[in-house]
């Protein structure tokens, strides 16, 4: 579902309006929300990084349960709409409960996920340009990313920006020099706060994909240790040996990740620091430890895939 030309302005000038007035007294440090906003950004490259590689193990783990079914059962592989008139060519696979459906020739089974996180990556690195910027042109710059990447979240599920941009008001920036830190700190409240809802439900349904990615995993990984260890139990032979240790060894890497996790967390930390970035006196202490978590489950989530790519080389 595709915005309107409309919504889309409606909402650049939403997030834009940012600085409505500014008191002559106005100084605020910009030490206490540069580093989460900092590593908020780093965070949503590394959940990309990691989405990603969620992604490669679903489509290699897919198609090879869907070659298996096709090996079995000939007539459940179909071409569809493969012609000279066609729009696409999907070669695809009926599984047995004959409602689903997978597609052999995909290159991703998870691509309106990969789309919105790769939008939310852009939302995060532009509100990490907010909070670097020296000049009033970048800060402009910095909310016309935000709010095309939010655009661009809402689109991918079709989500509705209505209500959620109406309170926001027309930019009026001056005085940049005297009042920058305020008018980032400004730019950024509304940005996140605009942002927050389509955040949160995005991250909700990728956090959805991602358990369902982990179970498909196990239950592979399972069968594989299975059938290693009974393979020893008939002849214990040094390499039926090492096998069973490779396959235990890839079942404890996937049994410690808990995917979902990165992406609960980046939803946890978004709505703290939309909540952090109106109180003065905030730390942000909650928002850096949700982000903590974030990196520490994307290393293992790289470390797993790396010891399955390896497996495959």
């Amino acid at each position: 579902m595709l915005l309107s030309l409309k919504t889309t302005q409606l909402i650049r000038t939403g997030i834009a309006a940012t600085v409505l007035a500014l008191g002559l007294a106005a100084c605020v440090s910009t030490d206490r929300f540069v580093e989460p906003i900092e590593r908020f950004s780093m965070a949503t490259d590394a959940a990309t990084t990691a989405l990603k590689a969620i992604d490669e193990s679903t489509t290699e783990r897919l198609t090879a349960m869907a070659i298996a079914e096709a090996t079995q059962n000939p007539g459940r592989l179909k071409g569809e709409d493969c012609k000279t008139t066609g729009t696409r060519c999907l070669l695809v696979v009926s599984l047995a409960d004959t409602t689903t459906k997978i597609q052999l020739n995909a290159t991703s089974m998870l691509p309106n996920s990969t789309r919105a996180m790769s939008s939310i990556q852009s939302y995060g690195r532009a509100l990490a340009d907010i909070a670097a910027a020296d000049e009033t042109a970048e800060v402009r710059a910095g909310i016309e990313k935000s709010a095309d990447a939010v655009t661009s979240i809402a689109s991918v599920f079709g989500l509705s920006l209505g209500a959620a941009l109406n309170p926001l008001k027309e930019l009026a920036v001056a005085g940049f020099q005297q009042y920058q830190n305020s008018i980032k700190l400004d730019a950024l409240q509304r940005a996140t706060k605009a942002a927050d809802p389509f955040i949160k439900e995005t991250m909700a349904r990728l956090a959805v994909e991602a358990r369902f990615a982990r179970t498909g995993n196990l239950a592979r990984l399972e069968s594989d240790y299975n059938k290693a260890s009974a393979s020893v139990v008939r002849d214990a032979t040094e390499s039926n040996i090492k096998t069973l240790i490779d396959a235990a060894s890839k079942l404890d890497a996937a049994l410690i990740v808990n995917q979902a996790n990165v992406f609960t967390k980046v939803a946890e930390a978004h709505a703290g620091l939309t909540k952090d970035l109106t109180d003065p006196n905030a730390s942000f202490a909650d928002v850096l430890a949700s982000l903590d978590v974030v990196l520490t489950e994307v290393g293992h989530i790289q470390d797993f895939a790396n010891a399955v790519t390896a497996d495959n080389r």
